[in-house]
């Protein structure tokens, strides 16, 4: 039995080189894992790089989209195409027998005719006032 118990009994250089073996596989596991993780965090990292480049890419194609459409809105605004857009369908500048002051379609209860019964309200009447003697032309914005 003395040789049976001299093999389980380990001296301590045994022991230390069976520690070192340990450490030096713990360290290698270690190493492993650090490496995929930092794997995993750059493909992930990768990742998001590329969508924010997209996304970069395409608020700049929308900012030069808007830039195109206020162009495009300043050139269609401009008064000289609109008034030609307007004289081609038959339209022309409002004549001064047309307009109508403030004052004459403000009803301060002192006229008696507005107040009977069938009066037209006062910007109707001042309208039509307006547009008295006109006859059956088509509207007053037509040639």
């Amino acid at each position: 039995m003395a040789a049976s118990d001299s093999s389980l009994h380990v001296s301590p250089a045994q022991e230390e080189e069976r520690m070192r073996h340990a450490a030096t596989i713990g360290a290698l596991g270690l190493t492993l894992a650090a490496a995929v993780a930092l794997y995993a965090e750059s493909t992930s990292t990768r990742r998001l790089e590329i969508k924010v480049l997209g996304d970069e890419r395409r608020q700049q194609r929308l900012e030069d989209d808007i830039a195109v459409l206020r162009a495009e809105k300043a050139w269609l605004a401009r008064p000289s195409r609109i008034e030609a857009a307007a004289r081609a369908i038959g339209m022309r500048p409002a004549l001064e027998r047309q307009y109508v002051h403030v004052e004459d379609i403000i009803d301060h209860g002192s006229s008696s005719s507005s107040a009977s019964a069938g009066a037209m309200p006062p910007l109707q009447a001042a309208a039509a006032a307006s547009f008295a003697g006109q006859g059956d032309r088509q509207s007053p914005l037509r040639h």
